[in-house]
């Protein structure tokens, strides 16, 4: 699976891995990548996002900052999407089910409807 996690502090949980142009299109531009520093996941984020005037993303910049994925004084901004760790060839993997549980419905900080 991937997740977006949008300004509007909505969470799309998508099956399989998405290619280039579904990130693209999600965080609306160019890709930057954003390794979690235990290697956990990967967050994708426009690259251009600050310059662009986007909103912050208070949901992914949660994360980035509890696992210290940026510095203190960084934050992100649009929409995010969130796959697995990089295989050994360096692709895309999928989101571990675990670490969805773990770090977004196991957390105090984000408050999911169903």
């Amino acid at each position: 699976m991937w997740v977006k996690i949008s300004v509007e502090a909505t969470i799309e949980i998508h099956p399989g891995l998405p290619n280039y142009q579904d990130i693209s299109d999600a965080v609306e531009g160019y890709l930057e990548a954003v390794m979690f520093p235990d290697r956990s996941a990967v967050m994708y984020l426009n690259e251009q996002g600050k310059l662009e005037g986007l909103i912050k993303n208070e949901m992914a910049d949660y994360l980035a900052h509890i696992s210290q994925a940026i510095f203190e004084h960084d934050y992100i901004a649009g929409n995010v999407v969130l796959v697995g760790p990089p295989d050994v060839e360096g692709n895309d993997t999928t989101l571990p089910r675990a670490w969805f549980t773990a770090h977004i419905l196991g957390s105090d900080h984000f408050k999911l409807a169903y």
